[in-house]
């Protein structure tokens, strides 16, 4: 019955056929060859695959196909279990949609703070640097008015610098 729901084949149009008939034609030949190797080989193959539904639509499914063994071990059958997983591989793609948008402003926050560190840091360090060379200036030695106003300077860019380094971080 889930068989005829999801494919759209009805009983009679599934009974005699091979799994083909659902076969979407997506799944490069490689695929097939694996899936066939595997179950053919004694083992259970497990694995999604996209089907083609009777109307032409195209459907996910998680299936596992094992064999069936006689009493000698000979193969004489094989059994399908499927499970219907659009849902999960339409929030499989959203969830990978919602990554790439992460991704993308995460990689633009990256962008605005090196850009930020830059443009902040750059004019910041001319000012303190600034300071020091009057500070240091053997030629012209500072009044004690002067040395206080550079010391302000200094001591408020070097703060200035701290508050930006801990923003950025």
């Amino acid at each position: 019955p889930a068989f005829t729901r999801i494919s759209g084949y009805t009983t009679e149009e599934a009974i005699g056929n091979t799994p083909r008939i659902v076969s979407s034609g997506i799944h490069p030949k490689e695929f097939y060859e694996t899936l066939w190797s595997t179950i053919t080989s004694g083992e259970t193959w497990l694995g999604e695959m996209q089907n083609r539904s009777k109307d032409g639509s195209i459907f996910w499914e998680s299936v596992s196909i094992a064999p069936i063994f006689d009493d000698s071990g000979a193969i004489v059958n094989f059994v399908g279990l499927k499970e219907k997983i659009a849902e999960r591989k339409a929030l499989e793609a959203s969830l990978r949609a919602s990554k790439k948008v992460a991704d993308k402003a995460n990689q633009a926050k990256s962008e605005f703070l090196s850009s930020m560190s830059h443009e902040l840091r750059t004019p910041l360090n001319a000012i303190l640097g600034f300071g020091q060379m009057l500070e240091l200036n053997p030629k012209e030695p500072l009044t004690k008015n002067q040395k206080s106003c550079v010391d302000h300077i200094k001591k408020g860019g070097h703060h200035l610098l701290e508050l930006i380094n801990e923003i950025l971080d």
